[in-house]
């Protein structure tokens, strides 16, 4: 899932444009999302925000991965955003 600043949840994410692009070479592409909004890089690796049958998201990706291995072409990864309090002393709960 996508998130866009003011309007929260959304299907037009930089993976959506992306994956419109290839798609349009690629037709038979399909994206899956293991997005989890609001996650950081701790509940991210431990899990606590979304829930996942793998425990975490780190773990519902490498489980996804080795479901579909040889048939995954692109995979994008942002990690941190919602960790920038902890550089800028807001107070949101930082580190592993």
């Amino acid at each position: 899932m996508g998130v866009q600043a003011g309007r929260g949840p959304t299907g037009e994410g930089y993976t959506d444009v992306l994956h419109a692009a290839l798609k349009a070479r690629q037709p038979g592409l399909r994206l899956v999302k293991l997005g989890c909004p609001g996650e950081t890089t701790t509940t991210m690796l431990k899990g606590g925000i979304c829930a996942y049958a793998a425990g975490s998201q780190m773990n519902a990706a490498l489980d996804f991965l080795k479901r579909h291995r040889g048939r995954v072409r692109y995979v994008t990864l942002s990690i941190g955003v919602n960790n920038t309090g902890c550089l800028l002393g807001g107070d949101v709960a930082c580190g592993l």
